[in-house]
């Protein structure tokens, strides 16, 4: 029932009953209360209706701001695990580089020590050979000055010899002028 149907609402006359415009007015005020009423509660159900549109509207928020959350949390957590694994990529492929240019460090001293060792094993043999040269050559200018030697002396001797002789026969010679001077 509404204000309308009360205010509408006709009652039978009997004798004896209610006063008419008693229950007249009161019907009016009451219809007028229940109009206010309805009034009210059309503002209520208005203000229910906007209420449950923006709950709705803010559960849609809500529901978009949850997924965004998780959304981000598993992109965060995709971008550390992608920077993680990028992280230990970087440091193992930087600790091969390193340990291959250990090795070739390594190598290269290894190369180096062996071409030094070479060089010294040359150097070292040439030294040796340019020695036993040089003592072939001493040994060979030491015979050589020495059969010099021994045939300079044997000349000397030969011609300490012929001296004497020479000598001996100039003194024989003097003798025999002397001797022929004096006689």
């Amino acid at each position: 029932m509404n204000a309308q149907q009360m205010l509408r609402k006709n009652f039978t006359v009997k004798m004896k009953g209610y006063a008419c415009h008693e229950v007249d007015a009161y019907l009016d005020e009451a219809a007028a209360k229940m109009e206010q009423m309805q009034a009210r509660e059309d503002e209520l159900k208005s203000a229910l209706s906007d209420a449950n549109s923006q709950l709705s509207y803010l559960r849609g928020i809500e529901t978009a701001l949850r997924d965004a959350m998780v959304s981000a949390q598993q992109k965060a957590a995709q971008v550390e695990n992608d920077a993680r694994a990028q992280a230990e990529s970087t440091v193992a492929q930087a600790q091969e580089e390193a340990e291959g240019m250990v090795r070739d460090a390594r190598c290269e001293l290894e190369q180096a020590q062996q071409r030094a060792d070479q060089l010294l094993a040359n150097a070292q043999e040439q030294a040796q050979q340019i020695l036993a040269n040089a003592r072939a050559q001493a040994e060979a200018s030491v015979d050589e000055l020495s059969a010099q030697r021994q045939e300079l002396e044997n000349v000397i001797a030969q011609y300490r010899v012929k001296v004497r002789q020479v000598m001996g026969e100039q003194l024989d010679a003097m003798e025999r002028i002397l001797g022929d001077l004096g006689a």
